[in-house]
């Protein structure tokens, strides 16, 4: 009877060391998955920074400036992998302390994983600057000014505008590539 209640633990230690490593490659798994989904935000919101250009009085004109580094450094999965731990630590808080909380998990878990939330933790950056094209009626003092800079009612419907436009223009070049700006 003692060797059958060791074959059974043996057999639940097997088992467990299974689910573990199951665990492990399905943490590995959304690690990944999240990481290759924030270095899609990255690109696409350096891409509409880089292409946010029109044509003023014959000259092409940055529309949209976002102050992102060109490439990532190298700790950008680890700090995907540390959001993660900690997402999951905090889910499994609130699992514990309201039973009746798994209906929520789905609310809980977008909001953690909100791609603001991926963004911030693949770039690490406090903050972005995005600066916008202010047009001036002489054009050689348009410029580029801060996102937040207070503008007047007008100016400020332009400045949306302005970011709407470069938005517009990126998502109809991304869907007609071969327009080349026309």
């Amino acid at each position: 009877q003692l060797k059958e209640k060791e074959r059974m633990l043996q057999d639940q230690i097997k088992l467990m060391q299974t689910e573990l490593s199951n665990i492990e490659n399905n943490r590995s798994h959304i690690i990944r998955q999240i990481f290759e989904h924030a270095d899609f935000l990255f690109k696409q919101v350096r891409d509409v920074s880089t292409n946010s250009v029109i044509t003023l009085q014959g000259k092409r004109r940055k529309m949209l400036e976002v102050s992102l580094p060109d490439t990532m450094d190298s700790q950008a999965e680890q700090r995907i992998a540390h959001l993660v731990d900690e997402v999951t630590l905090k889910l499994r808080q609130q699992i514990t302390l309201d039973a009746q909380a798994e209906h929520k998990l789905f609310e809980a878990i977008c909001s953690h994983y909100s791609d603001r939330m991926i963004f911030n933790a693949y770039t690490n950056l406090k903050t972005i600057q995005v600066r916008v094209l202010k047009i001036l009626e002489d054009e050689r003092n348009s410029r580029l000014e801060h996102w937040e800079a207070r503008y007047s009612g007008g100016e400020r419907f332009i400045t949306y505008f302005i970011a709407y436009s470069a938005l517009a223009d990126y998502t109809r070049r991304k869907a007609n590539p071969n327009q080349n700006g026309k």
